[in-house]
């Protein structure tokens, strides 16, 4: 049996190296969702909120909650700081 997992989300309006390493330092981790036929939609999402999921054993089932639309994902890719272990940037695939 899979569990969904829910993930809350806020829309990116700024966008750039100084203001992803800003964001960073406040908490928040810069992510893509693409979606076939769909422009890719930038996103921020909190950093200890992404811990706690990470700490499960496997996540099949993940929803993003971005404002007031949901929208199911699977995680593409996560790109790591390998030096010092913070996430850089989250890659998702919405699944329709």
């Amino acid at each position: 049996m899979s569990t969904t997992y829910e993930l809350k989300a806020q829309a990116r309006d700024v966008f750039g190296k100084g203001n992803a390493r800003r964001a960073r330092k406040d908490g928040l981790i810069p992510a893509v969702v693409y979606s076939k036929g769909d422009a890719a939609e930038s996103i921020f999402v909190k950093d200890n909120e992404w811990a706690i999921l990470m700490n499960n054993d496997s996540v099949e089932n993940l929803t993003l909650i971005i404002g007031d639309v949901k929208k199911n994902v699977v995680i593409k890719e996560v790109q790591q700081n390998f030096l010092k272990g913070y996430v850089v940037h989250i890659d998702f695939m919405e699944v329709k």
